[in-house]
Order: structure tokens, then C-alpha cells, then sequence
């Protein structure tokens, strides 16, 4: 198994080599259309490295067409072409591949999962944020890291009405996301909620936001009843 780390600097190299393709299709030199095509039928190459290929090229192409082809090949046989497929979907930001996305979430490859919340957190999907909760008690630290980062994209896009049922429900752990939403999102009404919510983590993080954006938010324990746990 090749640690993470090393599996990302070797998806680096790949998808640069594989962006000056895309390069040349931009320059009329390869025709797009045909080579999506062939990429597709490439997807059922009994040849895995023929697969991940095909899969990385379809995620440079970022063509919704590929969506449904790159679904299925979420569930190829080998671990390397799964995360390929869902780092490419990822890069298409389709909706249709959030709850395929979150299945990966259970993959038995800690390299697959990390891929699936990386992509969740791309696309933006509100109906990953109970997976990506559940994934910050991942065995793998990588993908509990991938997950609290994904989880932080989303809340912040979503903001502040998304954030107040979490700050109730307080669950240990998704603090470093909401801190992250927080600094995403730069929502003054949200660094209100955590600096009222009885959370010190949070109250900290609300202080050290509004100092660096130059406001001034005040510490009322009442306001709203937005209260760390309050709903346990």
C-alpha cells in the first residue's frame, strides 16, 4: 500500500502530465470530443493502470457527461482506479455524485475514503455533512483531517443556518470545521453564535476572528439560546 502522502505527490505528477493533454485539446491539436469517448470506453480496460488514466482524464476534461460512467467506476475493483474516479468527480462538481460519493465514505482503502471527502467538500453537497461527521472518527488520521476540511467548505457555504443546529447538537470533534466555516464564510453573525455558545475552543477562535477583521462582537450567554450541546 502506498502511504498517502506519496500517493498525492504521484497524483500531482499524473494530473500535470495529464492537464498538458488538455492543453493540446484547448489548441485544437487532440479533438476533446473523441478523446472523452475513448476515455469512457477505457473505463472497462481490464488493464487498472488503462482505467486510473482514463479516469484522471475525464476528471482534467471535467465533462458532466462523464458522471455516470465515473460512478460506476467508484466501484471497480481496484482501490487506485476508486480514488481516481473520485477525485475526478470531484473536479466535475456534479450533484449526482454526492451520494455515490458518500458509499465511498465505507471503502475498505483508507486512500479511497480520504479522495471521497476531498470531493464532497468540492462539490458542496449540504446532504454530506452527517457522512462527513461521521467521518472525523475515521481509524485513518488522514481522513479525519480530509473530512474536517470538507466539512469546513461546506459550512461555510452554507453559513450560519447550518452551523446553530451543529453548535447545539454539540459533537465532539467538529470544532476545527465549524472554526474553519467561520474563516470561509467571515460571517459576523456566526462568530456571535460561537462566542455565546459556551464552547471555549470556539469562543477563542470568535475572538481571534474579529480581532483580525477589526470587529467587535459581545460575549451574551442568552443570545439566541444558541447554547454548545444544548440539545444532547
Amino acid at each position: 500500500m502506498i502511504p498517502l502522502k506519496l500517493c498525492r505527490s504521484w497524483q500531482t505528477g499524473r494530473r500535470f502530465a495529464a492537464g498538458l493533454l488538455a492543453c493540446f485539446c484547448l489548441l485544437g491539436l487532440v479533438p476533446t470530443g473523441c478523446r472523452r469517448t475513448d476515455d469512457v470506453s477505457r473505463l472497462k480496460n481490464r488493464k487498472a493502470d488503462v482505467r486510473r488514466e482514463a479516469a484522471n482524464s475525464l476528471g482534467v476534461d471535467q465533462d458532466p457527461r462523464a458522471v455516470g460512467p465515473l460512478i460506476d467506476a467508484l466501484d471497480d475493483k481496484d482501490a487506485d482506479v476508486r480514488q481516481e474516479a473520485a477525485w475526478a468527480l470531484g473536479e466535475i462538481g456534479d450533484p449526482r455524485a454526492v451520494g455515490p460519493l458518500i458509499g465511498k465514505l465505507k471503502d475498505p482503502e483508507a486512500h479511497v475514503r480520504w479522495q471521497a471527502v476531498e470531493a464532497l467538500g468540492k462539490i458542496n453537497g449540504p446532504r454530506a455533512v452527517a457522512p462527513l461527521i461521521a467521518a472525523l472518527k475515521d481509524a485513518d488520521a488522514d481522513v479525519r483531517e480530509g473530512a474536517t476540511d470538507a466539512l469546513g467548505q461546506i459550512l461555510g457555504k452554507l453559513g450560519t443556518s447550518a452551523v446553530v443546529p451543529l453548535i447545539r447538537r454539540g459533537e465532539p470533534g467538529t470544532e476545527d470545521a465549524l472554526i474553519q466555516a467561520l474563516n470561509e464564510s467571515n460571517d459576523r453573525e456566526m462568530a456571535e453564535d460561537f462566542l455565546n455558545c459556551g464552547n471555549s475552543k470556539l469562543e477563542d477562535a470568535a475572538g481571534a476572528w474579529a480581532s483580525k477583521h477589526g470587529y467587535r462582537i459581545e460575549s451574551n450567554p442568552g443570545r439566541g439560546h444558541v447554547g454548545w450541546g444544548s440539545k444532547l
